[in-house]
């Protein structure tokens, strides 16, 4: 495969996975994108619906989201909202739970 043919087969895969994360991943009820999927050994699957800073990150690091996707701004401000220290620390939980900064005094 020439690297041009390859291109266009990358580009069509990419193409691909982001509608895929647009369509599926996306659950407007609660104004979030899921964390992934979490499938069983016998193949079934079922939506990991963790709000997780590191899928935003990844939703903008990847161009999966258009900036301006109303989708994407949502999902952000439910991410502050979950995952925002209350105490004015300026930390980000990476999801609720998460004591990876957690100090002596918390």
């Amino acid at each position: 495969m020439g690297k041009r043919n390859a291109a266009a087969h990358y580009g069509e895969a990419a193409l691909q996975v982001q509608e895929a994360v647009l369509r599926e991943l996306f659950l407007s009820k609660k104004n979030v994108f899921a964390r992934g999927l979490v499938c069983d050994d016998d193949g079934l699957c079922k939506i990991d619906e963790t709000i997780d800073a590191s899928t935003l990150a990844a939703l903008v690091k990847f161009s999966l989201v258009p900036e301006r996707d109303p989708r994407l701004g949502a999902f952000a401000a439910r991410v502050e909202e979950e995952l925002g220290d209350k105490k004015s620390s300026g930390r980000l939980l990476r999801f609720a739970g998460d004591d990876y900064f957690r100090t002596a005094n918390d």
